[in-house]
């Protein structure tokens, strides 16, 4: 009796405490500066949708709206973050091109957001520059490149042009990418050793 009475305090200590805000992260007004970098309405939403359907375990419905939310043109900043939650929805729905795809292009936007890579202007089209200033030749880069660099984008590249929040937010971004990409490491380890 004593062991039963331990294990079901331990069970309930070990389960947390149902949230005293909506567990919804859409119903949630933190949900945007927790998840996001990006202060646009409509984006927020559809990235806020996507991670309460995510969090039913309805990966495909919220790779729909992750993908609405990548095709909206915002001005202000660069649309990158959407990357890693694409491809955490497509590891979740097996497909591997996809996933590869948008996490490889996390990563290189990352690395443009945090200033080790750099946009090139010269002609005849934008490239990415890697940390020693070699162009990065791939579809993804080119992507990455449409998507990071412009005129209206170098203000946020420049030492200096960070808050304390946009670092915090920074910080977690690249803190999914990375819980992201070790799943997909995992799971391609896994499909390795399975042949």
């Amino acid at each position: 009796m004593r062991l039963v009475l331990g294990f079901a305090i331990l069970l309930l200590t070990a389960v947390p405490a149902p949230p005293a805000e909506s567990a919804d992260p859409r119903e949630s007004e933190d949900c945007r500066p927790r998840h996001s970098i990006i202060d646009y309405p409509p984006y927020a939403e559809l990235l806020c949708s996507g991670l309460a359907k995510m969090a039913l375990g309805l990966p495909s419905a919220a790779l729909k709206d992750f993908e609405a939310a990548a095709r909206i043109d915002i001005h202000e900043v660069p649309n990158f973050e959407i990357y890693t939650y694409l491809a955490h929805a497509q590891l979740l729905l097996g497909d591997q091109d996809a996933y590869r795809e948008s996490i490889t292009k996390s990563e290189l936007a990352l690395f443009v957001w945090s200033g080790t890579y750099h946009c090139s202007y010269a002609e005849p089209e934008v490239r990415l520059l890697d940390a020693v200033g070699l162009a990065l030749a791939t579809a993804e880069a080119d992507a990455v490149a449409a998507t990071m660099c412009g005129d209206i984008y170098t203000a946020y590249y420049e030492p200096g042009s960070r808050t304390l929040e946009s670092i915090a937010s920074d910080g977690r971004l690249a803190e999914y990418h990375l819980q992201v990409r070790a799943l997909i490491d995992r799971r391609e380890a896994m499909s390795e050793t399975d042949r």
